[in-house]
């Protein structure tokens, strides 16, 4: 039984070194759509604070979002209206990050440009903590029950 644990804990422990590792050579502009609406909804909470909650893209007073645009080569980065991950909203006339704001609070706990590499990271660790604390504790529970049915 500490056999397997063992293994188990060191395939966890291979597999989380591998994703840190990948992760660690990624940048902040990857050129993936998801990637720079969660980052410009973290530089609204950190320029704004909850005030971040408004996406509406007027807010892009600083240009940061169509400075990533440019830089990912985005064909129509002047156009609001063909934004991604932008939603209009014809009630208000605005248009709106479609993203709920965790992912973007999350992201805006880490200073600008060094984001995304520190949340995978620790995305990776929190889930590697939690696969291996159930694993014990399943090891534990099928030990258990095997040393009571042998009573």
């Amino acid at each position: 039984m500490k056999y397997w644990k063992a293994v188990c804990g060191v395939g966890f422990l291979m597999i989380l070194i591998s994703n840190v590792w990948t992760i660690s050579g990624w940048n902040e502009i990857r050129g993936v759509y998801d990637d720079i609406c969660y980052l410009r909804q973290a530089h609204l909470f950190q320029r704004y604070g909850l005030q971040g909650l408004n996406t509406d893209i007027t807010a892009d007073s600083d240009h940061y979002f169509t400075g990533r645009l440019q830089e990912i080569g985005f064909p129509t980065w002047r156009e609001p209206s063909t934004f991604p991950c932008h939603t209009p909203m014809p009630e208000t006339n605005k248009l709106v990050l479609q993203y709920p704001p965790g992912t973007g609070f999350a992201l805006a706990l880490f200073p600008q440009g060094f984001q995304v590499v520190p949340l995978y990271v620790l995305a990776s660790v929190m889930a590697f903590g939690v696969a291996d604390r159930r694993a014990r504790l399943r090891v534990q529970l099928v030990g258990s029950g095997a040393r009571r049915g042998v009573r």
